[in-house]
C-alpha cells in the first residue's frame, strides 16, 4: 500500500480527496423550500371559490397541504438522524487526528458503526424523498383539475356569450320590424338565468400570502391567534391561484433535488469510509490536513440539519394540523 496521501494500492479504493462536501447551504435552500410550498398553499385553507365544481376542489387543496405536513413531521427524525451522523462521522475524523489515543481496532469499529448508521440514512432520507414526490404529484393533481375546471368555466362564458349575442341579434331584427317592447323582452328571457344574474368567470376569494418569518425567531406567534384572527384577502382570478399552485410545484421540485442531492453525499461518504478502513496507516499523518478539514465539514453538515430541524418544527407549529 503506498503512503502517500490521496493514492492507494487497493483496487477499487477511491482516493481520499475526491470526497465531495454537502454544502451547508444545500440543507439552507431545503429549509427554504419547505417554507415556501406552505407560503403557496396555506392561503387555500380559508379560500371560496364563486363557482361551485371551484368550490368541490378547493378541500382537496388543504387536504394535500396536511399530507404535505405530515412528510415535513417524517423528515425532523432523518434530521436528527443526519445530525447524529455527521457528528460521528467528525468524531472520526478527530481521531484520526490523534493517532495514539485509539488503536486501529478502534478506528475501524467506529468506522463499522458509522458505515451502518449512514446505510440507516440513505433508506431514511429516500423515505422522505419518495413522499414528497408523491405530495408534488397529488398538488399536480389537483392543479390540472382546478385548470380543467376554469376552462370548462371560460368555454361555458363563452357559448353563453355567443347564445346572448344571437338573441340580441334577433331582437334587434324584430325591432327594426316593428315588434313591440315585449316580444323583445320575451326573446330576451331565452337568455340562461345565470348569464343574466351572474358572472361566469371562475373568482376565488384568496387570503394574501404571509410573510416570511425568519427561522432563527425565538418567538412566533400563536397558533391560535394565527388561526383566529382575519385575514386580508382578494377577488383573484383563477389564473392567479394556478400559478401559486405552479410555484409550490417548483419548491416541492427542488426539494426532491436536494433531498436526492444528500442521498448521493451519504453514498459518497459510505464508499470514502472504506477507503479510509483499508488505508488507516497512510491516512494518519500525511493526510492530516485533509482530516481537519473533513471533521470541520461534518461539524458545518451536523449544525446545518440543526437547523433545519428547529426551523421546520416551528414551522409545524406556527401551521397546526387543524387548518
Amino acid at each position: 500500500m503506498s503512503t502517500a496521501a490521496g493514492q492507494t494500492g487497493d483496487a477499487g479504493l477511491v482516493p481520499l480527496q475526491t470526497m465531495g462536501t454537502l454544502k451547508p447551504l444545500t440543507i439552507e435552500k431545503m429549509m427554504e423550500s419547505s417554507w415556501k410550498v406552505f407560503q403557496n398553499l396555506e392561503p387555500f385553507c380559508q379560500a371560496i371559490c364563486s363557482h361551485e365544481m371551484g368550490q368541490e376542489v378547493l378541500p382537496k387543496i388543504t387536504k394535500e397541504l396536511e399530507t404535505y405536513r405530515e412528510t415535513l413531521g417524517r423528515s425532523l427524525p432523518v434530521a436528527e438522524l443526519g445530525f447524529s451522523m455527521a457528528q460521528d462521522n467528525a468524531f472520526l475524523f478527530k481521531c484520526l487526528l490523534d493517532p495514539g489515543q485509539y488503536s486501529d481496532e478502534d478506528i475501524k469499529a467506529f468506522i463499522a458503526d458509522a458505515n451502518e448508521g449512514t446505510s440507516e440514512a440513505i433508506v431514511e432520507v429516500k423515505e422522505v424523498l419518495g413522499l414528497v414526490r408523491a405530495n408534488r404529484q397529488g398538488i399536480s393533481a389537483v392543479r390540472d383539475e382546478l385548470r380543467t375546471i376554469n376552462d370548462q368555466v371560460k368555454e361555458q362564458k363563452e357559448a353563453h356569450a355567443d347564445q346572448k349575442l344571437t338573441a340580441q341579434n334577433r331582437a334587434n331584427f324584430w325591432s327594426s320590424v316593428g315588434k313591440t317592447a315585449s316580444s323583445i323582452a320575451n326573446v330576451v328571457k331565452i337568455l340562461p338565468a345565470r348569464e343574466r344574474d351572474k358572472d361566469d368567470d371562475l373568482m376565488i376569494l384568496l387570503p394574501f400570502i404571509l410573510p416570511m418569518i425568519e427561522w432563527g425567531a425565538s418567538e412566533l406567534q400563536s397558533s391560535n391567534i394565527r388561526v383566529a384572527e382575519q385575514r386580508e384577502a382578494s377577488i383573484q382570478r383563477c389564473n392567479v391561484a394556478l400559478e401559486q399552485l405552479d410555484t409550490a410545484i417548483v419548491n416541492l421540485q427542488g426539494l426532491e433535488v436536494h433531498l436526492g442531492d444528500i442521498v448521493d453525499w451519504w453514498l459518497n461518504v459510505q464508499t470514502h469510509l472504506v477507503t479510509v478502513g483499508k488505508r488507516l496507516g497512510s491516512l494518519k499523518r500525511p493526510s492530516r490536513p485533509r482530516m481537519e478539514q473533513l471533521q470541520n465539514d461534518f461539524e458545518a453538515i451536523g449544525n446545518s440539519f440543526q437547523t433545519y430541524k428547529s426551523g421546520v418544527a416551528k414551522l409545524l407549529e406556527y401551521y397546526p394540523q387543524a387548518l
